[in-house]
């Protein structure tokens, strides 16, 4: 059996999945890089953008480092 993936946002969800269940755990940003670089979608500005105001709390650091990421940093 390969590598099992979740998706975990949360830290202290993260924490237990990797250290008691060993899983790899990945979040909502990754996801949406990874679309990007696959090109199923042309940027991660408007998605980020949209969590945020629908209350997805993401700190700004981390947005700005996913922006770079992707090539679309200001």
């Amino acid at each position: 059996m390969g590598i099992i993936q979740v998706l975990i946002d949360e830290r202290k969800g993260r924490k237990v999945a990797r250290g008691i269940y060993g899983l790899r755990t990945l979040g909502t940003v990754r996801v949406l890089l990874e679309a990007k670089q696959s090109g199923l979608i042309d940027s991660i500005l408007q998605p980020l953008e949209s969590m945020r105001e629908n209350g997805y709390r993401i700190h700004e650091d981390i947005v700005q480092a996913a922006l770079r990421q992707a090539g679309e940093a200001f």
